[in-house]
């Protein structure tokens, strides 16, 4: 066989495998879209001058279409969740409890006090009390319900008897005796006026024993005299009619002024008061009357210190002595007291009150 023959005979193959192939290719697209099964394809022999190859022709048998079965879904896959990765806890620091120190209290002390408090605020405007002692002529210790108390007599003054600053004043022993006579074992009454105590812490009160006034009665008998500290004043205008009542009929300290001093002008226009100076510490008397009068146991009093002064000398008719309270003052001229200390408070009320020998008082500034 010549070299062109197998040329062609290649050439031919080539040819009719293509062919078949692409009858195949268009009997499987007319399956796909007919559905009906192809029918068998007998390949056509080739007309060619050569004899035909001693094998039969191949007979190509197309598979039938396999039903391909519908994929299953598959159920979308959830999205991941986002875990917080957990903190260790020991990566948290505490933050740390200030605990603030708690205040230890602090102990005031309570206020010693020299009189004892009544047990309520508001007291009744009497009372019963049992008298226990009887310090002076206007003083007294009482017990009221069980509890002590000092009682000064409200609106009387009594001669001096206690006060170590001042000496024993005429009539002094008497109106302490006379008020013992008076109250010592008794049970009294007590009588608020508005006051409920003075500045020593004292009660103020009037005092009776069944229906006698004791404050009346020493007034009555000319030992003790009208002393007005308001608002205690309810029965200031009563007193003032009984002591003008002693005085005129010469009772107790009024009898002993009127027998001492026939002559001599004391109480009213004679020898008073005419100023007072409490920052320069002095006080100045004048005698207005018509004879020279011996201060001889006369006393000038600091009311609000209770300091006293006992007074000397003369002072002539229209004289006005001056009198000094400091020792430092000594050499001024007047009358110096020898107090080594102030006596006059500058910042409240302070009275000059002058008394003559018999415990009268005769002025007061």
């Amino acid at each position: 066989m010549s070299r062109a023959t197998k040329v062609v005979l290649i050439f031919t193959g080539s040819i009719a495998v293509l062919t078949v192939c692409a009858v195949g290719f268009a009997y499987l697209l007319l399956a796909v879209s007919d559905g009906p099964e192809p029918a068998r394809v007998k390949v056509v022999e080739l007309a060619e001058s050569e004899e035909p190859p001693t094998q039969p022709p191949t007979q190509i048998a197309i598979a039938e279409p396999t039903n391909t079965p519908e994929p299953t879904p598959i159920p979308p896959t959830a999205a991941p969740t986002n875990t917080p990765t957990p903190i260790p806890t020991n990566a948290i620091e505490p933050s740390p409890t200030v605990v603030e120190p708690t205040p230890e209290p602090t102990f005031t002390p309570e206020p010693v006090v020299e009189v004892a408090e009544l047990a309520t605020n508001e007291q009744p405007t009497q009372q019963q009390a049992q008298v226990i002692n009887v310090v002076d002529g206007d003083t007294i210790d009482v017990l009221i319900d069980g509890v002590e108390y000092r009682v000064r007599y409200t609106l009387i003054d009594t001669p001096e008897t206690k006060d170590p600053n001042r000496p024993i004043e005429p009539f002094g022993p008497e109106a302490t005796e006379a008020n013992r006579q008076l109250v010592e074992g008794q049970t009294v009454t007590l009588e608020k006026d508005v006051s409920e105590t003075d500045r020593y812490g004292r009660l103020l009160r009037y005092v009776y024993v069944g229906p006698v006034m004791v404050q009346e009665e020493l007034l009555r008998q000319g030992l003790a005299q009208v002393s007005t500290y308001p608002p205690d004043v309810k029965y200031v205008d009563r007193f003032l009619a009984v002591q003008q009542a002693a005085q005129e009929a010469g009772a107790g300290m009024w009898g002993n002024v009127a027998q001492e001093q026939p002559e001599a002008p004391i109480i009213g226009g004679g020898v008073a008061i005419v100023g007072v100076d409490k920052k320069a510490e002095f006080v100045d008397i004048q005698n207005s009357s018509g004879a020279a009068v011996d201060l001889s146991g006369w006393n000038l009093l600091s009311d609000r210190g209770s300091q006293n002064c006992a007074l000397g000398g003369t002072i002539q008719p229209g004289e006005t002595l001056r009198v000094w309270a400091m020792a430092e003052d000594a050499g001024k001229g007047g009358f110096n007291c020898g107090f080594g200390t102030n006596i006059w408070n500058n910042s409240e009320k302070d009275l000059a009150i002058l008394y003559e020998p018999a415990g009268a008082e005769v002025s007061r500034w």
